[in-house]
């Protein structure tokens, strides 16, 4: 009997995710169709990045090290969750990145945010339509539909909510499986998200142990123990094993870092949750429009959970709340607060008192947790009104319905008498059958209109059904569904998706080389060019794919050595080094840019800490040959007159080493932020390896520590298949 219901349950889970991964992918039926391409930071950073680790491994060599990118960047140390993304790392496994499989990893993030809200609430015990309406309205919210543009926005949005049910059930059911579950669950969190999520839900983890163990200190037995503290140890010593290699990557790069030693408190406050953002809980699409009122970026306004979510939340307040629904409220509260930045002391006082609260920007982003709380909330007041069935609480949501449907009723009678808002309604209808076009044409006020009469139109339908004697509860979920998912066509032309075929980005990146074609070392790297980075290319930046080695201004990733911010910001030195090739052996070394340079002759910035070594200008026969090239290593055949520094437009960095005539020597720190060797008087071989030895051994820590896991997991399943 109980294996028989057992094996229901599961079939229902089943049936249940299946409906979800439907659901999701025709929501997002644009991106998962791969009609149209992704834009903003999607197609200019995020696609480029991922496209270079992915033909690094499909050309058999790990992605350490890029040449092309800013004239050289350690690609495993970028901290936007890409190198050591696991989900990133298999697809790069089987196929080379284009917009297509960019937006096949962004639908398996949204459909983990579906699932992974599905299993938070069915973690406690709700009924089967209330979790899957949670991982709906979650699915669509306005956070994820905002957050397109930064996609570790959204894989930090997918795993977070299972941190969340396996910290939960590690505090119902301690043991090892548990313990397990939880640090995978932190891992793909930390490697495939955002820093500023992990450490916001490493906090919010502290907060939910403290709490429980004040709570639970006078229970005998308790379940703060020395066997949950064990486990909890074992979790995190997992969690760093695993995650090792990302770490010490993160770690190693943050002396080069410009956010290393932290940002300023006005920096730290950048881009919040405006009050008047707080619009969109009620209508969504609005915050879309410039207003006054919204001076934050457009991707840190919409907080929208679906409109009947927000009014069960809202009547939750009076019911009873256990002591579980009071910490989430608390949450809920303070991350509200948090996320409105500088308008409330909350921030500046984080900001002051928590580490790493000083590292990151954007605290809009903030707001995932309040609409996280807001869905569990009124999932739980939702589960009260079914086991109830009474009148009164169906009375209650029809009273506050009617209150809503006023006052909508009164904004839109409001912008009806904005002088030319009929005028911009009738304007933008000629314009219906080019979506993007036709919505861009409204203004603040005529779209706040038609915001509000949509939303007064769903109220209706939802006062008719529950008005009748007999609810159909199929119905009346599908009203719920419908009501997230309408919304989100509307936001999906404004953060994104873009007017371009996906089809168009594809064939733009297929027309680049493939694989590391030897670099012409006597052409320019350009490093006079100023680019207008206001404006951006429809299908991003050439010099991210030509696979020439040129300094790129286009600076749109914080994991960036900030000695080549400096040098490119340099416009003396940049116009000087004009038409510098990639590698050449200098006549004279400075300890500045020299106001003038006898003509045929180059030099060098000695930016190294050891002395500054004399050099003979050369005379003549001296000769450079790139011999060997590869993602992770140069070697030049090199003839030098004299005893001389070769310079290399490759950024500086301590993994990096050198071999001068098989022997190793120092590696120099020179023009600020890039390496040089010397070299001495007649021919040399100089071989450059970057090698990042503790990384390495880190990957090795991290893939044992995989294997034990997984092994674990196979024999528990195992043991519980003979049972």
């Amino acid at each position: 009997m109980q294996t028989g219901l057992s094996m229901k349950k599961n079939r229902n889970t089943v049936t249940d995710i299946i409906l979800l991964i439907i659901i999701t992918v025709i929501a997002y039926l644009p991106v998962s169709f791969f009609i149209f391409s992704l834009k903003n930071d999607s197609l200019v950073q995020y696609l480029p990045f991922r496209y270079h680790l992915s033909e690094s491994i499909q050309h058999g060599y790990f992605p350490f090290w890029n040449p092309y990118l800013y004239t050289g960047f350690p690609i495993h140390a970028d901290m936007q969750g890409m190198t050591w993304n696991p989900i990133v790392l298999t697809i790069s496994s089987f196929t080379r990145y284009n917009m297509s499989v960019l937006e096949l990893e962004v639908v398996i993030y949204l459909v983990l945010t579906a699932i992974g809200m599905y299993s938070l609430l069915k973690s406690f015990s709700l009924s089967r339509v209330i979790c899957i309406l949670g991982g709906i309205s979650y699915m669509s919210c306005g956070f994820i539909t905002g957050s397109a543009s930064v996609i570790p926005w959204i894989s930090s949005a997918a795993f977070i909510p299972f941190v969340f049910k396996y910290l939960k059930k590690f505090l119902e059911q301690p043991d090892w499986k548990s313990s397990l579950s939880f640090s995978i669950s932190l891992s793909m969190l930390f490697l495939c998200g955002y820093p500023t999520f992990f450490i916001y839900t490493s906090y919010i983890i502290l907060a939910v142990l403290l709490f429980t163990t004040i709570t639970h200190f006078k229970n005998k037995p308790s379940p703060v123990n020395l066997k949950t503290t064990g486990l909890l140890a074992v979790a995190v010593l997992v969690f760093l094993c695993i995650c090792s290699p990302a770490i010490i990557s993160y770690w190693e790069f943050l002396p080069y870092y410009s956010r290393g030693s932290g940002i300023s408190v006005a920096k730290a406050a950048e881009n919040p949750f405006t009050p008047f953002s707080s619009i969109s809980f009620i209508l969504p699409n609005s915050v879309s429009k410039d207003h006054q009122w919204l001076n934050t970026d457009t991707s840190m306004r919409n907080s929208y959970v679906g409109l009947f979510v927000f009014l069960l939340f809202c009547l939750s307040f009076g019911g009873k709340y256990g002591k579980w629904q009071k910490l989430i409220l608390g949450v809920t509260i303070f991350s509200f607060l948090l996320s409105l930045g500088s308008v409330t002391p909350l921030h500046k006082l984080c900001y002051s008192i928590l580490p790493l609260f000083n590292t990151f920007r954007h605290p809009g982003n903030i707001r995932l947790f309040t609409s996280i709380g807001i869905i569990l909330l009124a999932a739980f007041y939702a589960q009260q009104l079914i086991q109830s069935g009474r009148d009164e609480i169906r009375k209650k949501i029809v009273r506050l319905s009617y209150i809503v449907c006023a006052c909508l009723g009164l904004i839109a009678i409001y912008c009806l008498l904005q002088s030319g808002v009929r005028q911009n309604i009738a304007a933008a209808l000629k314009n219906i059958k080019q979506p993007k076009v036709f919505l861009d044409a409204f203004s603040f006020n005529s779209f706040l209109l038609l915001q509000c009469l949509a939303q007064i139109l769903f109220i209706v339908l939802l006062i008719y059904l529950l008005r009748k004697k007999a609810i159909n509860k199929k119905i009346v979920s599908g009203l719920f569904a419908l009501n997230s998912i309408f919304f989100l066509w509307i936001a999906l032309p404004f953060n994104f998706i873009s007017q371009v075929k996906t089809s168009a980005v594809n064939q733009y990146i297929q027309s680049f080389p493939k694989g590391y074609p030897m670099p012409d070392i006597n052409s320019p790297v350009e490093a006079g060019t100023i680019s207008d980075s206001t404006e951006i290319p429809i299908y991003g930046y050439a010099n991210f794919y030509t696979k020439k080695i040129t300094i790129q201004d286009h600076i749109i990733t914080p994991t960036l050595n900030k000695d080549y911010e400096t040098f490119y910001l340099n416009n003396k030195l940049g116009a000087a080094m004009a038409n510098y090739p990639f590698v050449w052996l200098n006549d004279t070394l400075a300890d500045k840019t020299p106001d003038s340079i006898i003509s045929g002759k180059r030099f060098s910035i000695w930016s190294d800490n050891s002395s500054k070594p004399a050099i003979i200008s050369q005379t003549g026969g001296a000769n450079i040959k790139l011999t060997g090239f590869s993602p992770n290593s140069f070697s030049f055949t090199v003839n030098s007159a004299t005893a001389s520094v070769l310079s290399i437009f490759q950024q500086y960095n301590h993994n990096w080493k050198v071999k001068a005539n098989r022997s190793s020597v120092p590696l120099l720190k020179i023009n600020i932020a890039f390496m040089g060797v010397q070299v001495p008087a007649g021919e040399s071989f100089i071989e450059f390896t970057y090698k990042p030895v503790k990384v390495i051994a880190a990957i090795w820590l991290s893939l044992a520590s995989i294997f034990i896991v997984a092994l674990f997991y196979s024999w528990v399943a195992i043991k519980s298949r003979r049972q």
